[in-house]
């Protein structure tokens, strides 16, 4: 039983010495990734929110056409943070 006990205590050894050294390796890269996908979600609704109330004061743009641009250019700019974010993680694929 203690050879068993001593085993595992063994073996959790071993995971807690790799999880610790992956969290070294990597742990700043997912921490900047997510920050920067948060930071492009937020940067994407306030640009989107900007364009609609800029195009739609605009009394020769079309309020349809205002929302549209409004939410390709917030579209537009989730793709480009996501890829940012994506980026930053390349080394873990």
């Amino acid at each position: 039983m203690q050879d068993a006990a001593i085993n595992l205590s063994e073996h959790l050894e071993v995971i807690f010495e790799a999880l610790s050294a992956t969290l070294t390796t990597y742990g700043l890269d997912v921490v900047g990734a997510i920050v920067t996908l948060i930071l492009g979600v937020w940067f994407a609704g306030y640009a989107s929110r900007l364009t609609g109330r800029v195009l739609g004061n605009n009394t020769r743009v079309d309020a349809m056409l205002a929302q549209f641009f409004a939410s390709r250019f917030s579209l537009s700019s989730l793709l480009l943070s996501s890829i940012s974010s994506v980026s930053k993680r390349r080394a873990l694929w």
